[in-house]
Formats: C-alpha cells, structure tokens, sequence
C-alpha cells in the first residue's frame, strides 16, 4: 500500500443545546500503509465499498520525522565546485531545515568560507546530527569585532572552537537515594570559541557554575576533565538559523 486506505462517512448529529442537526465527518483507517495487498485484503476492501486504492511496487520505507520536539545541532558538511569543503552548524528543527539552512548560507557566502574564490555552485556531501553537544555560540558582534580586527592585521590572532569535557553534580535536582542518578553529568561535552585551550576551559567551568549548583556536601563536583580544538567552519548565526525553523516557540531569541 502507498498510502493508507480509509472509509469516510458523515453522520447526522443532533446539539443538545441548539436541538440543530449537523453534520460531521467520520474516518475509519481500513489498511495502513505498508501493507502487502493480497487477494483476500482486496476482497475484503470491496466489502467495505472500496473499489480503488494506491499501491507501489517499492519496499515499505520508513517515513522522515520531518519535525523535532526540541532544536538539534546539526553537522553540514558542503562543497564547491572547486573541490574545496566546509563544516556548517546548524540549529534546527528538522534536518531538512538544516540542509537548506546550511546550502543557502553557503552559497551566500561562498568566497567567506571556502579556500577558492570564484565557485559556480555548492553541494551537500553529508549531514548529521551532533548528539550530547552544547554550544556555547558567539554573538554577532564578537564575529564582528573579529573580522574588524582581521581587517586591519591578518596576522591577528581569531578564537578557535574547543570542545570541552565536564563533570559535574546539578544537586537542586541530585538525590542521592535515586539508583537513577538523575542530576549526575558525566563526559558531558562543550563547544566554545577561545584564543587558547585554557580559556576554553575557564568559560566552561564559569558558564557551568553559573547555569548549575554544583557543590554537594560542601565539595565542588565540577571538573573539568579534557579540553581538545574542534574543528568546525562556521557556525551559523541565531538569526539565519530562525528563517529556517518552522516551530515558532523553538525560534532563537539571542546567540546564547
């Protein structure tokens, strides 16, 4: 089956208040999609009244979850046509948002993030979603004090992303007695753009200690446990990433 096969009626319904009649439509999902079609479903279909219905000579596929309960980082990775490649983040909604978020962004500024000027056109080579990351983004006016700066010297030194592992206890939710160990954070992972690996680490454990009560017993629980450069292109503004997300209470407010 292609699609699903349904009866629709419509009955007669009396208002117990207005004592009007009205109508209303009624559906009863007769076969789901997916279903083989065989001579006695048929059968039983023309029983029903149904003389016609859409059916594929392809295997049943799973359907796309077209829309996330929650936004996503999402990993773009594009390239021109002169064979030069770059990592897009995205935050999205869907991961079909995020393609198109990622290619319109690329293609708007293609001699920004490529190596070579000049490219006709740009591709998607892959996608995927960046489980258990937190970003820790930059706003719009550090890029642009950034690139200020890069203006008048290219030798300038810019910030890096470094991804930053934490361990931590958040004890207004821990409960010791709790086998679920819910409020514990282990190998929790932070993105953040630095000039160096130390301060990386600095405004994870500041970010953390302000997001977080992390002292149990009156011991800190929060560590920083690693700190390594994480290589990543562009990360796409708050802004941009809005005109992609379709679920208006998801859409991002500020760079946080």
């Amino acid at each position: 089956m292609a699609k699903r096969v349904k009866r629709v009626w419509t009955e007669d319904f009396i208002d117990k208040d207005t004592k009007e009649t009205v109508k209303i439509d009624r559906c009863e999902v007769l076969l789901d999609r997916g279903k083989v079609l065989t001579d006695k479903l048929a059968n039983g279909l023309k029983e029903e009244g149904v003389n016609e219905v859409e059916i594929s000579n392809c295997p049943f596929r799973a359907e796309e979850e077209k829309y996330m309960p929650q936004l996503g980082h999402v990993k773009v990775t594009v390239r021109s046509s002169n064979n030069d490649t770059a990592v897009l983040i995205v935050r999205s909604d869907s991961l079909r948002g995020a393609q198109d978020c990622a290619i319109d962004y690329a293609e708007g500024a293609v001699n920004k993030i490529f190596r070579s000027k000049g490219a006709n056109y740009v591709h998607i080579t892959k996608s995927e979603f960046i489980d258990k990351f937190h970003f820790i983004g930059r706003t719009n006016a550090d890029i642009e004090e950034e690139e200020e700066t890069l203006e008048k010297d290219p030798d300038a030194l810019v910030k890096e992303p470094f991804k930053v592992k934490a361990n931590f206890i958040d004890t207004d939710v821990y409960d010791p007695e709790d086998r679920s160990h819910y409020g514990v954070h282990k190998n929790e992972i932070f993105v953040v753009w630095a000039y160096d690996v130390v301060t990386a680490k600095n405004i994870v454990f500041d970010y953390l200690k302000h997001k977080f009560n992390t002292v149990f017993n009156d011991r800190e629980t929060l560590r920083i446990v690693g700190a390594t450069q994480f290589y990543a292109h562009i990360y796409v503004p708050a802004e941009y990433c809005n005109e992609y997300i379709e679920q208006d209470n998801l859409k991002l407010a500020v760079e946080e």
